[in-house]
């Protein structure tokens, strides 16, 4: 879904400024980055103004435990942790290399 709506908005900016004009090169392309600068602060704004719901706030947990559960993965799953890197950096390889080819 994000690769389909970043080529989109790629595809409405050239059909704008226009394919064979180097205004794409120039200036064009830095559009969609600036627009996506506006879908950021807007995100932040609702994460910072909304509240949370009752319900989540009370189970939320009053006290952290230990190192948290990054370091309990590298150290109880470590086989797990890299057939996962592993198969997303092949799904990723083979996507660019179907999509560039």
């Amino acid at each position: 879904m994000a690769f389909a709506l970043s080529s989109g908005t790629f595809l409405v900016v050239n059909l704008f400024i226009g394919e064979t004009s180097d205004a794409f090169l120039d200036y064009g392309w830095r559009i969609p980055f600036l627009a996506s600068a506006l879908l950021v602060a807007i995100g932040l704004y609702v994460r910072l103004e909304v509240e949370e719901t009752p319900m989540f706030t009370r189970q939320t947990p009053h006290a952290r435990s230990g190192a948290g559960p990054l370091i309990g993965v590298f150290k109880n799953q470590p086989r797990e942790l890299l057939l996962a890197s592993g198969a997303l950096a092949m799904m990723f390889a083979f996507f660019y290399i179907g999509t560039a080819i």
